[in-house]
């Protein structure tokens, strides 16, 4: 990224492109439709082209790029009164409804259900650490301090747990 936000070079964008476009695209696709995780993706890559002067060489471009592709994203869903920070409860648990059809799903399907039944800001925190970020840097990209990632991660799991825990006892 350094190279191309001093010399603007198309051939060191599409190499960033091709080295970070696709983990941009399905974390936006893991909290938005496909053709919304699209547009994003896209408008995220125009802010880094328009915006190049501002990177700061001692971060990560990706925590960078993810941090752009993720205040778009807030903006759109504001934009379409779709946003809400939903806040953690203790009873997180209980506010999941999980219906009979999940029993009779495959494990990706179940995985999948539970993931998209996350509030958002807990669905956020996790995919952003499967796709490797620390919690230093998931607490960059979202504008938060380090506990509250932990938190966040932390009911995440135990939304997963439980649900092993289920299937086990129906065994």
């Amino acid at each position: 990224m350094l190279r191309y936000a001093q010399t603007g070079k198309p051939e060191w964008l599409d190499a960033l492109v091709k080295l970070n476009g696709d983990d941009l695209y399905h974390f936006l696709l893991s909290q938005t439709d496909p053709a919304m995780a699209a547009d994003l993706c896209q408008s995220a890559w125009v802010k880094v082209i328009e915006k190049r002067e501002y990177y700061q060489p001692g971060g990560k471009f990706k925590s960078w790029l993810f941090t752009l592709g993720r205040n778009l994203m807030i903006d759109q869903l504001r934009h379409q009164n779709r946003w809400q920070a939903i806040a953690l409860e203790e009873d997180l648990l209980e506010s999941i409804e999980l219906d009979d059809e999940m029993a009779t799903k495959d494990t990706q399907s179940q995985f999948d259900t539970l993931l998209n039944n996350l509030p958002f800001l807990q669905k956020e925190a996790f995919v952003l650490q499967q796709d490797g970020f620390s919690l230093d840097e998931i607490a960059t990209i979202t504008g938060e301090n380090s506990e509250t990632i932990k938190s966040r991660l932390r009911y995440a799991r135990t939304v997963f747990k439980s649900f092993i825990n289920q299937q086990k006892e129906g065994m």
